[in-house]
């Protein structure tokens, strides 16, 4: 029988000696792809080898466009080697521990132990379980107080960990922020200290890494994007050869969002928004269609309908490519910049859904979230839109919102959509979530529904809909998964106990619905007590994550829960400041495009 061989801390005949076994596993290109790596490049031994983790699979992973940026920057470093590692299923995970395989990367075949380092995103709280997949088929140890001096340093970053108590145990560090500009530190400290203790000592002193004990930690803001000091042109990019979950192109039209909804955490996250201008867009466009050979283009952002002209840039885009058949779309238009002339140029060629975010019902409520959504301008848009040959749209709720006429939620979402449809006759699809608070955002003292509550209401309000409108089709996001979401948002570190308890009991993938075991996190919940876990806090009392700032002050975020209680509006962001929230400086601010009408 052949032996697996080593060589350079590397798997050098790996496919070879588990050909036998793969046809056994489910897709297993998704472990050994066949992909074009535009700008490739060779290792050298001399090199930092590092790896970008997203913690699931590859056809999740690969679609995150955090990944490909990081991937990026740090190939674009001529003395760093970066490869990438992604989740796998649980009869590959299988497979590997059967052969004594640890896990490697996915291009070179690196052992991840013999790594410098790991850089995980973490875009979803409930990853906990994936990350300790990862580590423990890696052959490191969960918890980091107990790794070896030759382990790799393990980095976690991401929207979804600006509270890092729950990871922390199993995190070196945690960067918090946006990377691009904090990559430069690190290398030159991983270049200079070979010893981890001594890595560790010095990266204990950059701003933007947390670690337990910390004082002060800091959001790193990419100042550069938007400007004409930003190289956003990829050097290194990795096209997939199969369909993963969203596989189109991405450009990133603007970053963050000036629109201050009090429940979102996103739009606090990527504070101030940025926006690039038509001729880098277009450059960025041409490079998705030339270079990476995409037929479809997404223009990315939190707001799509905030960017300044957008008729102008689809017109421009549509003129440029549609007779190479290329077709584009927007994740987002909030109904107050909806334009059904926008979407007809984008659907020139693909016709792209209505969507619209309404959350809650009722104007006052709205007005909670500092959003304005009147179901007369959504009967509007529709019936135009109908006239134009829209057949359907999509309606997102959240229930358990703050400040919000809870006892009446049935009521006023079957009210709601009832008269759309009565005055539109569109096929509907409502989908409905439970509020989950997250930190940093001007609800983020509040308190969350449990499970029960959750489910019962999420039910009678499907039931009620169905009643009303029985060719609607109503969906729901699971009450446990929120739940679960919730603690992993605002907990501390026993929480970590509990991610390596359902991680023994064999809890994997939990954001898969044909994964996630049910029976193990019940076991969960009554074991470490769960139902009782603090899911509010006062405004008085210090947060579990105090110690972490985004760059925007408390009174601000206190100021806007007050305004939520009182119903009032706080205006969008611009370069006239008329709330400080106390992002903007001389050196950080807004960027407008200066996009002129043709």
């Amino acid at each position: 029988m052949e032996q697996l061989k080593i060589s350079d801390d590397k798997y050098v005949n790996l496919i070879d000696f588990l050909e036998k076994d793969l046809i056994k596993i489910d897709n297993p290109s998704q472990y050994f792809p066949s992909e074009y790596i535009y700008g490739s490049k060779e290792y050298k031994n001399d090199m930092i080898k590092c790896a970008v983790c997203f913690p699931d699979l590859y056809e999740i992973g690969m679609a995150n466009s955090a990944i490909k940026i990081i991937f990026d920057i740090l190939n674009r470093y001529n003395d760093v080697f970066c490869d990438r590692v992604f989740s796998v299923k649980p009869d590959y995970e299988n497979l590997l521990k059967e052969k004594e395989i640890s896990l490697y990367t996915l291009k070179e075949h690196f052992l991840v132990n013999k790594l410098d380092f790991l850089g995980v995103a973490i875009s979803y709280e409930l990853s906990c379980t994936n990350l300790l997949q990862i580590l423990n088929m890696s052959k490191i140890s969960l918890r980091a107080d107990k790794r070896k001096e030759t382990d790799p340093l393990i980095i976690l970053g991401g929207p979804a960990i600006t509270n890092p108590l729950p990871f922390s145990p199993f995190s070196d560090f945690v960067h918090i922020g946006e990377a691009e500009d904090d990559f430069h530190e690190l290398i030159e400290i991983l270049k200079k200290y070979k010893n981890r203790t001594e890595r560790i000592k010095e990266i204990k002193k950059l701003p933007h890494f947390w670690y337990k004990g910390k004082e002060k930690t800091t959001r790193a803001i990419d100042i550069t994007f938007g400007t004409e000091n930003e190289d956003p042109i990829f050097k290194h990019y990795v096209v997939p050869s199969f369909n993963i979950s969203q596989d189109h192109g991405t450009v990133e039209i603007m970053r963050g969002c000036p629109n201050n909804c009090r429940f979102c955490h996103a739009g606090q996250y990527y504070k101030p928004y940025r926006q690039r201008s038509i001729p880098v867009i277009e450059k960025l466009v041409k490079q998705c269609i030339q270079d990476f050979g995409y037929k479809e283009v997404t223009l990315s952002s939190l707001s799509s309908g905030d960017y300044p002209n957008l008729d102008l840039l689809i017109k421009k885009l549509n003129n440029t490519f549609k007779t190479s058949y290329i077709s584009f779309s927007l994740p987002s238009l909030k109904v107050s910049s909806f334009s059904l002339n926008i979407l007809e140029q984008i659907s020139e060629v693909r016709k792209s859904g209505l969507t619209f975010a309404i959350e809650t019902p009722l104007i006052e409520d709205q007005k909670s979230l500092n959003k304005n959504v009147p179901i007369e301008n959504i009967i509007n848009i529709l019936n135009e839109a109908k006239a134009r040959g829209w057949r359907s749209a999509k309606f997102y709720f959240m229930i358990g919102l703050p400040y919000t006429d809870q006892d009446n939620e049935e009521k006023n979402i079957t009210s709601y959509i009832t008269e759309i449809y009565k005055e539109t006759k569109m096929n509907l699809h409502v989908n409905i979530g439970t509020f989950i608070p997250k930190p940093h955002t001007a609800f983020q003292w509040a308190k969350q529904l449990n499970i029960i509550d959750a489910r019962e209401k999420l039910k009678s309000i499907k039931n009620s809909l169905i009643r009303s409108i029985p060719s609607i089709k109503v969906s729901y996001h699971e009450p446990l998964i929120s739940y679960l979401e919730g603690l992993y948002s605002r907990g501390d570190e026993k929480l970590a106990d509990v991610s390596e308890y359902i991680f023994n009991k064999g809890e994997r993938l939990t954001a898969w619905d044909e994964y996630l075991n049910y029976q193990i996190w019940e076991e969960a919940i009554e074991k470490f007590d769960l139902n009782n876990y603090k899911f509010n806090y006062s405004m008085e009392e210090k947060l579990p994550w105090s110690n972490i700032t985004l760059n925007i002050s408390n009174k601000y975020l206190k100021d806007e829960n007050t305004k939520a209680e009182k119903k009032e509006l706080t205006p969008i962001c611009d370069n006239i400041c008329t709330t400080k929230c106390g992002v903007c400086n001389n050196k950080t601010k807004i960027n407008k495009t200066k996009n002129i009408v043709d």
